[in-house]
C-alpha cells in the first residue's frame, strides 16, 4: 500500500508542477484516475458512459494530497471565482462518468443563457449592499475611517469637473461611498464596482480614484466578488432553497433548454414528451406548448448541486 501510495504523490505532485498553475482537486483526480483504469463502467445512461471513479482511488488520491500538503504542495480551499471557471471545472465535482460528461455537455449553455440574457437574481449594486450589511460596524470601523479621508477630495475633484460626464461620476462615487461605507440609506441605482470601472476605462487615473479601488478591494476582494457574481446567476436559473435536497432548474431556463438543445435531451433516459395529436386535424394543447410539459429525465437534477457554490479544493506549488 506504502509503494503505491507513494507513486501517487510522484504522479500529483510531477503534475502540478508540469502545470505550473493552480490546478482544481478533483480535475486532477479524474486526470489520474481514467489512464490508470481507477473509472469503473456501468453501462451507459443515454449517450453517455455511465460509471464512477474508484471509491478507493479516490480515498488514496485525497491522502497523497494531504500528505504532500504537508511537504510539496499548499492546499487551499476556496469558492469557484466566475462563472467561466465554474463552467470549467464544476463537472470534475462528480465521481459519476455521466454526471461529468452531462455537466460537460450542459453548462456552456447555462454560461450562453446567462450571457445573452443578463439573467441575475439581483443586482450587483445589491449584492454589495448586501456584503457590506453584514460586516457590521465593527469591521467598518477602520474603513470608514478612510474612505471619511478620500470623500471631501474626490467631492472636490468632481466639483471641478463641474457638470461634465467625468464630474457626474465622481460624484456619484461619493454617493455610493456614503451608501456602503457610512450606511446613510441613500442609494445609487449602480455598483461601486460598476462605477470605479467606468472611471478607469474613460479617465486619466486620479491618486484619489486609486486609494478607493485599493480600499474597496480590500473591504470586498476580488475573489469574493466574483462568487457574489457567480452566486446571484445561478440564483437566476436555479431553486437554491435550504428546504431543498437540491437546487432544481426554474421553469423559464428549463424552457429555454428545451429550445435550445431538446434533441441532446430527448436521449436521456427518463425524458417524456407530451402525447402527440390523437387525430388528424385535431392539435392538443400539451403539444402546442412542448416545454411546458415535457418531463425532463431524472439526471437533470444532477447539473447543479449544493456543492456548485461550496468551497472547493485547490493545489499550487509550495
Amino acid at each position: 500500500m506504502s509503494r503505491g501510495l507513494g507513486w501517487l504523490q510522484r504522479a500529483i505532485a510531477d503534475e502540478v508542477r508540469s502545470r505550473g498553475s493552480e490546478t482544481f482537486f478533483n480535475e486532477l483526480c479524474w486526470h489520474l484516475a481514467i489512464p490508470t483504469g481507477r473509472v469503473t463502467s456501468v453501462g451507459r445512461c443515454g449517450p453517455f458512459e455511465a460509471g464512477t471513479i474508484a471509491p478507493a482511488f479516490y480515498q488514496a488520491f485525497t491522502r497523497a494530497v494531504s500528505a504532500l500538503a504537508e511537504k510539496q504542495l499548499r492546499l487551499e480551499k476556496r469558492k469557484f471565482k466566475s462563472i467561466g471557471e465554474f463552467c470549467r471545472l464544476y463537472p470534475y465535482r462528480s465521481p459519476r462518468t455521466e454526471v461529468k460528461a452531462l455537466r460537460q455537455h450542459l453548462l456552456p449553455l447555462v454560461e450562453r443563457y446567462l450571457d445573452d440574457t443578463g439573467e441575475s437574481q439581483f443586482t450587483e449594486g445589491g449584492s454589495e449592499a448586501h456584503y457590506f450589511d453584514q460586516l457590521g460596524p465593527e469591521v467598518l470601523r477602520a474603513p470608514s475611517l478612510r474612505w471619511h479621508q478620500l470623500y471631501q477630495p474626490i467631492l472636490t475633484a468632481s466639483a471641478h469637473q463641474g457638470d461634465s460626464a467625468p464630474g457626474k461620476l465622481l460624484f456619484a462615487l461619493t454617493v455610493k461611498g456614503e451608501e456602503l461605507f457610512e450606511r446613510t440609506g441613500i442609494k445609487h441605482r449602480k455598483s461601486m464596482s460598476g462605477l470605479l470601472k467606468e472611471y478607469e476605462q474613460h479617465y486619466p487615473p486620479l491618486d484619489v480614484i486609486v486609494a478607493l479601488r485599493s480600499l474597496f478591494d480590500e473591504v470586498f476582494p476580488r475573489a469574493l466578488r466574483g462568487h457574489t457574481s457567480l452566486k446571484r446567476r445561478l440564483y437566476a436559473i436555479a431553486d437554491f432553497s435550504k428546504g431543498r435536497a437540491r437546487p432544481g432548474l426554474k421553469t423559464e431556463f428549463q424552457r429555454w433548454l428545451l429550445k435550445e438543445d431538446r434533441s441532446f435531451l430527448e436521449q436521456l433516459p427518463g425524458h417524456v414528451n407530451p402525447p402527440r395529436p390523437t387525430r388528424a386535424g385535431l392539435i392538443s394543447f400539451d403539444a402546442m406548448t412542448p416545454e411546458t410539459n415535457t418531463v425532463l429525465a431524472p439526471i437533470i437534477a444532477d447539473l447543479l448541486g449544493r456543492d456548485a457554490l461550496a468551497p472547493a479544493k485547490f493545489l499550487a506549488l509550495a
